[in-house]
């Protein structure tokens, strides 16, 4: 993986995936977006560690997005964690999102990241 070579990446060895159905969504259009955000995720969150992500469910729809994944990280405790913008070292953080849209090849990418419910 070139990613390992040049930075540190975010670290996805251990995520738990986190089962959850869906009227709306298929499993396999499920994983496709969770695998998405996952590879998100070690592309953009160097000094993490991502420990569990899911899909937020059908109730949780969001206009401007197609599905919204839920996920909980942590961060190492290096400085450099600071370059993320508003965390700290070697703290846990729950129910960030990533807002998920289809691109105009039908693949899934991240269009928004946040909080969740914000």
């Amino acid at each position: 993986m070139i990613c390992a070579a040049m930075c540190a990446c975010g670290d996805v060895s251990q995520v738990k995936i986190i089962d959850t159905d869906s009227k709306i969504y298929t499993q396999e259009e499920l994983s496709d977006a969770i695998h998405t955000a996952i590879d998100y995720f070690r592309q953009n969150y160097d000094h993490c560690k991502l420990l569990n992500i899911r899909y937020a469910g059908d109730g949780n729809m969001r206009e401007e997005f197609g599905l919204v994944v839920v996920f909980d990280f942590s961060t190492d405790n290096s400085d450099a964690v600071y370059k993320l913008g508003s965390f700290s070292p070697g703290e846990t953080y729950s129910d960030m999102s990533f807002g998920m849209v289809r691109n105009g090849s039908g693949k899934w990418e991240v269009k928004n990241v946040g909080w969740y419910g914000t």
